[in-house]
Formats: C-alpha cells, sequence, structure tokens
C-alpha cells in the first residue's frame, strides 16, 4: 500500500529583520510554520529544499518589503525549485485574525474585541500560510 504525497509549497512572508515561513499543502492546509531571522533564512531553505526527499514544487514569495533580498538568498542557494512572487496586501491583518482563529481568546480575554488584542507570538508564520493559500487558490483556478 503506498500512500500519496501532498503537493506543497514552501510560503515566504519577507520582512527586513525577520522571515515568516509555512509549507502550505494544496488542500490549503499546513504543515510547519514559523518565523526566523533574515540570517537564518538559509537554514530553513536547506530543511525544506535541499534536505528532503518531499521538496516543494515551488517557493512562493510575499511581494512586498525585502523580497528582492530574498530571491537573491534562494539563488545564491540554487535549489532547483521555481520561485513565485504573490501579493501580500492585506496579509497580515488576515494572519492577525486567522491567529485568534486557530487561538480563540480564554477566560476573560473572550469578552474583550479581538482588535483590541495582541497575539501571543508573533504572527509572521501565519502570513506565510495566508500568502502560500492566496497562490494556490489561484493556481487552483487556473
Amino acid at each position: 500500500m503506498t500512500t500519496e504525497k501532498r503537493r506543497w509549497i514552501l510560503a515566504i512572508d519577507p520582512g527586513r529583520a525577520k522571515v515568516g515561513y509555512a509549507q502550505v499543502y494544496d488542500d490549503f492546509s499546513h504543515g510547519e510554520m514559523g518565523v526566523a531571522e533574515l540570517t537564518g533564512l538559509s537554514s530553513v531553505l536547506k530543511k525544506f529544499c535541499k534536505n528532503t526527499e518531499d521538496p516543494p514544487f515551488a517557493i512562493v514569495v510575499g511581494s512586498g518589503t525585502a523580497s528582492n533580498i530574498i530571491c537573491k538568498l534562494f539563488k545564491n542557494m540554487d535549489t532547483g525549485i521555481s520561485i513565485k512572487f504573490q501579493n501580500e496586501k492585506n496579509t497580515t491583518l488576515m494572519a492577525r485574525e486567522r491567529y485568534f482563529e486557530e487561538n480563540p481568546p480564554k477566560g476573560l480575554f473572550k469578552l474583550i474585541p479581538r482588535g483590541l488584542l495582541s497575539p501571543g507570538e508573533a504572527i509572521d508564520g501565519y502570513a506565510a500560510w495566508i500568502i502560500g493559500e492566496k497562490y494556490m487558490k489561484e493556481l487552483s483556478k487556473a
């Protein structure tokens, strides 16, 4: 009995000092996601793109802040995986909403409007998930 591997992408939410990353599957779910310092991004890329039997079929980078720096890094690593750009308009706001969907407030914090709450962690990984989801949705329409 063989199990079919799911297709996935590595989505990146680029920033000047740190980047969010997420493994996004073609059913829009996510695997590992997190935040890395910009200087540590090469180890994230090695983990997901070079040292694996199941690499992503694309690397999708948000087209905003510092995306050109990220692309230079990818080209220097020569992963052989295509790099795509995705509009990242409003992804930070959407990531904040997604964070609270995945981590609903507890106790008295439920009474406070979500717009007044601060996420308990950096949401760059959630923003990467949204970027990847947008790309996968556009891909499924084509």
